[in-house]
């Protein structure tokens, strides 16, 4: 995807459901991609992912950046029932990076 392309992010946890609005900000193929998410028109997160080479592959690195206000804080509390998002994400990421890893065969990352 190129800078600039807006695409929706469709979200879970449990029986919560939701949709945010994602703007790509960074996509250098092989090197990085990120993209900003907003969710009712208030500013929520970036995400990063940096890809590096290493002898035997690649390692892919993911982080999350917070870009909430108090108010998206709140509603993001309430309408997921996550009162700690950083350590939510943290090991959220975690999962998603062992699940990629053990797709394509590779060490847990």
């Amino acid at each position: 995807m190129p800078v600039g392309t807006i695409f929706t992010g469709s979200n879970r946890r449990g029986v919560f459901r939701w949709s945010t609005r994602c703007r790509v900000v960074q996509a250098e193929p092989g090197v990085s991609f990120a993209f900003d998410v907003t969710y009712v028109g208030l500013s929520v997160a970036r995400w990063l992912y940096r890809l590096e080479p290493v002898a035997d592959g690649t390692v892919v690195h993911e982080e999350w950046f917070d870009h909430r206000g108090r108010l998206m804080k709140l509603l993001g509390t309430l309408g997921t029932g996550v009162a700690d998002r950083e350590t939510h994400n943290r090991r959220t990421m975690q999962e998603t990076l062992d699940a990629l890893a053990a797709e394509l065969g590779q060490a847990e990352a």
